[in-house]
């Protein structure tokens, strides 16, 4: 029996998954290195097991494996003993923040926050950063730049989680037939190579498939903006996500303005958004909601395209409002998903100039409206 498959090329595919992937993991550490804070994640021992550039080039070594508290001075008080064993004991995603005065500098105040993560690959751990305050109106960017940082932290982890499993079976399967005397067991029927090839493929297109909307998450892109018909754009997007919807029985209210003008839009880009905003209100509808998708333009301002999904699901409580499109959140349970649907029409409203918002009420339902200029240079 000769065998028509080539894994080189699966071999290779894979090879460059992975290194978009570290070329990820590099872009992170480059954005944790570029804050001008002290950033350091700790176990539940106080030993330092990461840390940013700020830290090394203060303590002019690698810190890590080392107690936070002997190795860093400005930690060694009893505020902060009692402040980080309180986060190291409250529940993942918690964040803690405390103001205390420097005593090597008594004129400054320094804003600590520490943050008890989720735990990955077994490991608990808690962030903490470190800020010398010289404006107490800066406090509410610095808690921004913080929860920018979680949410970067969940990202990079989700994203190992989701790749470690299909390559998990790759990397098991193939290692499998590598011992096996294959063209025995294959005759003899112990072996369905057919099998053994459909199960690669589909662990496979599981990793492409979560590249792929990794890169849809860039603002910048090649495609070059076109001349188009936006109702033609939306009716596909709402076609797909029609198609792909959990549950038929969900209805689907369409109202569309006539006679739009045409736009000068990224269409590849605008038509994926669209489809992620339609696609995350049918899921949230439940098997016998209702979704009403609208299309407008006002000519105020240059002119600009509204186009607003509506679905009467459960809702978004208030506190996770503000997380909608971080990658990787969802709030909907029982949906196989990323949870980067609107992380991907944040993108790609972005790189059209335009703007997208997100309005919920728990029990009511949620709109998402998305704002697009007629025209981008």
């Amino acid at each position: 029996m000769r065998m028509h498959e080539k894994p080189d090329d699966k071999i290779n595919d894979l090879k460059q998954q992975i290194g978009e992937l570290q070329a990820l993991n590099k872009l992170q550490s480059e954005i944790i290195n570029a804050l001008p804070y002290f950033l350091i994640v700790i176990d539940d021992d106080y030993n330092i097991i990461s840390c940013n550039s700020v830290v090394k080039d203060l303590l002019q070594e690698s810190p890590v494996g080392l107690n936070i508290f002997s190795t860093i001075p400005v930690y060694d008080h009893p505020d902060m003993h009692q402040f980080i064993q309180s986060a190291i004991q409250s529940a993942p995603g918690s964040r803690k923040t405390q103001k205390i005065k420097n005593n090597a500098q008594n004129s400054d105040w320094i804003q600590y926050d520490a943050v008890r993560l989720s735990a990955n690959a077994g490991i608990n751990a808690t962030l903490i950063v470190s800020k010398i305050l010289s404006d107490t109106e800066n406090l509410g960017m610095d808690a921004m730049l913080v929860d920018k940082f979680i949410s970067l932290s969940s990202f990079s982890g989700k994203v190992a989680h989701d790749i470690n499993n299909p390559l998990s079976v790759i990397i098991t399967r193939t290692d499998f037939l590598q011992h096996q005397n294959l063209l025995e067991e294959i005759e003899d029927g112990v072996i369905d190579i057919k099998e053994e090839v459909t199960l690669l493929q589909k662990q496979a297109a599981r990793i492409y498939g979560i590249i792929e909307k990794i890169s849809a998450l860039q603002i910048h892109t090649k495609e070059e903006p076109a001349t188009v018909d936006m109702t033609e754009i939306v009716s596909r997007a709402v076609m797909v996500a029609e198609f792909q919807r959990p549950h038929k029985t969900v209805h689907a209210e369409k109202e569309f303005a006539e006679n739009l003008p045409p736009t000068r839009c990224i269409e590849i880009r605008l038509e994926r958004a669209i489809g992620e905003i339609v696609k995350n209100a049918f899921e949230a509808a439940g098997e016998h909601g209702m979704v009403t998708i609208k299309l407008e333009y006002d000519p105020q301002k240059n002119g600009c395209y509204i186009f607003k999904v509506q679905d009467n699901g459960p809702g978004i409580a208030r506190e996770n409002l503000g997380r909608v499109f971080d990658p990787f959140f969802t709030t909907k349970e029982g949906i196989k998903g990323a949870g980067l649907g609107l992380t991907i029409a944040y993108a790609a409203a972005l790189s059209h100039q335009g703007k997208i918002h997100v309005e919920s009420q728990v029990g009511e339902g949620t709109v998402v409206t998305l704002l697009i200029p007629r025209s981008i240079p």
